[in-house]
C-alpha cells in the first residue's frame, strides 16, 4: 500500500437550512436595497446562502456515513421562517439577515438534530443559536441597521451542506436534504 492510500479522504460538512430558488431571489431582493450592499465588503453569491443549524467541521466517509443516518432520525415539524432583522457582528464583520423572533420549530429542529449527531460524537455548540443569512463577510463598519421587508421563508427540510474550497473562494454543495414533518 503506497503512503498515497493511506491519506484519508476529509470533507469540510455542516447542516443548513437551504433557501429555495423563491426565498433565495427574495433575499437577494432586499439585501440589494440595503445601504450595506454598496460597501466594500466580500458578498455571499446567492448559491451559498444558508443558514447554519450546525457546523461539523472535517470529517471522513465513516463519519459523514453517521451523520446522514444520524440526520434520518431527525422527526421535526415544518413551519415558516420571517426573516425580518439585519444584523452585525462586529468580531468577525459579518453582516447578516435573521429573524427578531425564533420560530418554536426552528428551536426544536436544532435541538433535535444536535441530540441525533451525538450518537456521531458530535458536541452542539454552548452559545447561543442565533439564525442568520450570511449576507456579507469583512464589513468594517455596516452604518445603520434599518428594518427590512419581511420575507417568509417556509421552512419544510434542511440539508447536509459540503463545503468545497476553489479558485473563486467556496462553494456550499448539498449533499442530501432532510425533509420535515
Amino acid at each position: 500500500m503506497s503512503s498515497r492510500d493511506n491519506i484519508i479522504k476529509s470533507r469540510r460538512l455542516f447542516f443548513a437550512l437551504w433557501p429555495d430558488e423563491s426565498a433565495c431571489s427574495e433575499i437577494v431582493r432586499q439585501f440589494k436595497r440595503m445601504p450595506q450592499y454598496n460597501m466594500h465588503g466580500n458578498k455571499t453569491v446567492p448559491s451559498n446562502l444558508h443558514i447554519t443549524l450546525h457546523f461539523i467541521g472535517n470529517v471522513d466517509e465513516s463519519m459523514l456515513a453517521c451523520l446522514q443516518q444520524a440526520a434520518r432520525t431527525v422527526h421535526a415539524p415544518a413551519f415558516e421562517l420571517k426573516l425580518d432583522q439585519p444584523g452585525y457582528f462586529s468580531k468577525p464583520q459579518v453582516f447578516w439577515l435573521g429573524c427578531a423572533s425564533t420560530p418554536a420549530a426552528m428551536q426544536t429542529l436544532h435541538r433535535q438534530l444536535a441530540d441525533a449527531l451525538l450518537h456521531c460524537g458530535y458536541q452542539a455548540e454552548t452559545r447561543p443559536f442565533s439564525p442568520h443569512v450570511t449576507l456579507m463577510r469583512k464589513l468594517r463598519d455596516p452604518g445603520d441597521l434599518i428594518p427590512v421587508e419581511p420575507i417568509v421563508w417556509p421552512i419544510r427540510s434542511f440539508a447536509l451542506v459540503e463545503s468545497i474550497a476553489c479558485a473563486e473562494g467556496v462553494i456550499y454543495q448539498p449533499l442530501e436534504n432532510y425533509f420535515l414533518e
